[in-house]
């Protein structure tokens, strides 16, 4: 669903400072409470109180309530004319809808964000704008607009001579790359993204750019290569303490071993993929990790451990009440089982 704001319109009304409210994600309330604060109240203390509020609702996984207080709060920067603050909310919502999958808000948030860059006139956080508008775009399958977001990015980052900008857009169009089934060109893209990384020395950045060039070899089915760049993804992720690296280098790496036949090393890789998930407590991570080993013991030609982990898994996703996984590793098993009765 498009916008019912325009970017232009948006930039122009921050910038002129028209101080009618903007509206900010089509069908959303930014109701906390029964009344709107009355304008004696609306202030900087309370924009912030309801600020940290939806910080504090995030980290607890109450997405809802913390996308209803930030509405508020984006309402009250907007009367305050306090725009870097409003950035800062749009760029917190459309990172909490992307992690939600609603594309189209996600979309909607990014907008507003590129909106205020461009009406603060900051070309660094312009940069950065880019990248998350196009982001959202790129989730939503709108690839031509997310290159053009992309390359904006990257010709402004050339004309600031920055290096993190340059890392970061040449990752998003090797991400476009891909979505177009172009690996070859997505291998260029993020080999040249990796280059501005290692020069800013950020192994975060290193360990994400890493996982998709891995990624991009295991499509054009060079393993060796994959394998390699999957492994030094894990070494930047444990530097830089990034678990949703670590698990994505284990993922990749354990793949690939198994896809060479190299299966005792991919077991290897599972089983500190099953302890880092069980000492994180994170039972979607271990969920994944059961339903991972059972697969690669099922390629080993070794059906009984493989039954033994998906029915573990399957125990798991009935725990966490996942009906979706639940009928996905129920035809696996099935599937296991019937290629068993086979033979």
């Amino acid at each position: 669903m498009r916008s019912y704001f325009s970017t232009t319109a948006v930039a122009l009304s921050l910038a002129l400072g028209v101080t009618a409210p903007i509206p900010i994600l089509a069908g959303e309330t930014a109701q906390v409470s029964n009344s709107t604060p009355s304008p004696d109240r609306v202030n900087l203390d309370e924009a912030l109180r309801l600020r940290l509020l939806g910080d504090e609702k995030q980290q607890s996984g109450e997405l809802n309530e913390a996308i209803a207080y930030w509405l508020e709060a984006v309402e009250i920067y907007q009367r305050l004319g306090k725009l870097p603050a409003m950035g800062q909310i749009y760029s917190n919502l459309g990172e909490v809808y992307l992690d939600a999958g609603r594309f189209n808000q996600a979309i909607e948030a990014r907008e507003a964000q590129l909106s205020v860059a461009r009406a603060l006139n900051d070309e660094l956080m312009l940069v950065y704008a880019l990248n998350d508008f196009g982001s959202a775009l790129l989730a939503r399958g709108l690839l031509d607009r997310a290159t053009e977001q992309f390359a904006e990015a990257l010709d402004l980052s050339a004309q600031l001579d920055s290096a993190v900008g340059r890392g970061i857009s040449l990752n998003n169009l090797g991400l476009v790359a891909m979505g177009r089934g172009d690996f070859a060109e997505a291998v260029e893209r993020y080999e040249a993204a990796l280059s501005w990384h290692y020069l800013m020395g950020d192994p975060l950045e290193q360990a994400t750019t890493l996982n998709n060039l891995g990624a991009a070899y295991w499509l054009l089915e060079d393993y060796d290569r994959s394998i390699g760049v999957y492994g030094e993804a894990l070494q930047r992720a444990r530097i830089s303490g990034d678990n949703a690296n670590l698990f994505r280098a284990i993922d990749g790496l354990a793949v690939a071993h198994t896809q060479v036949g190299r299966y005792f090393r991919g077991l290897e890789l599972l089983e500190e993929r099953l302890e880092l998930a069980q000492n994180l407590e994170d039972d979607r991570e271990e969920l994944t990790t059961l339903i991972l080993t059972a697969r690669l013991y099922d390629a080993a030609n070794l059906p009984q451990d493989s039954i033994w982990h998906y029915q573990e898994a399957l125990e798991l996703a009935r725990d966490l009440e996942d009906e979706w996984e639940e009928d996905s590793i129920e035809e696996e098993l099935r599937d296991l089982l019937e290629r068993l009765r086979e033979d």
